[in-house]
């Protein structure tokens, strides 16, 4: 049994560097200081599953992974997935609003693309696409693609799927929630 206060795996600040570089390598995302805990705890999980008992050792086994499976249970435990529909309500009346200014005369070109970058499990984009829906009129008409990506594979898949939690669709405006979704 540990004492109170102890961690099951040591975790040197040169594991805590090398995890960094790893992260930024591989995804490009810089990890800062204060990130270390969130780290050690997300990575834990990693070396009990795996009976890895050291950072080091389970950092030498994502490397050495030629199928690169590791690496990505690597990346969805180091990624934050913040998501929910309708996330800062503000952006979405701003694209309504762009889309409607835009969309005045018949255009000659009638495409739009939307670039959702992490995209988590699907919700942004899924409001971009509702937005979308409600700004333009007879948007059958138009040639709408809204690509969303994220790297975390768990994410993409749910998102894939596009099935949540009732409770997460309470963010979504009254009247979009009655037209769009099903329970």
């Amino acid at each position: 049994m540990r004492e109170a206060g102890t961690r099951e795996f040591t975790f040197t600040d040169e594991d805590f560097a090398y995890i960094v570089e790893m992260v930024k390598r591989h995804t490009g995302i810089k990890l800062a200081d204060h990130k270390r805990n969130m780290v050690y705890g997300r990575l834990a999980r990693r070396l009990r599953e795996l009976n890895i008992n050291s950072f080091r050792a389970y950092c030498d086994f994502v490397e050495a992974d030629a199928s690169e499976q590791e690496l990505v249970n690597f990346v969805n435990a180091i990624t934050t997935n913040l998501t929910g529909f309708f996330r800062e309500n503000h952006h979405f009346d701003d694209l309504k609003e762009l889309l409607q200014s835009k969309i005045t005369s018949p255009p000659k070109n009638k495409r739009i693309r939307i670039w959702s970058s992490a995209s988590s499990s699907g919700q942004e984009p899924s409001s971009v696409a509702l937005t979308v829906n409600e700004a333009i009129r007879n948007v059958d008409q138009w040639d709408v693609k809204i690509l969303a990506t994220d790297i975390d594979t768990n994410m993409i898949e749910t998102g894939r799927r596009g099935i949540y939690a009732p409770e997460t669709a309470e963010k979504i405006p009254e009247n979009y929630r009655k037209r769009y979704t099903k329970r």
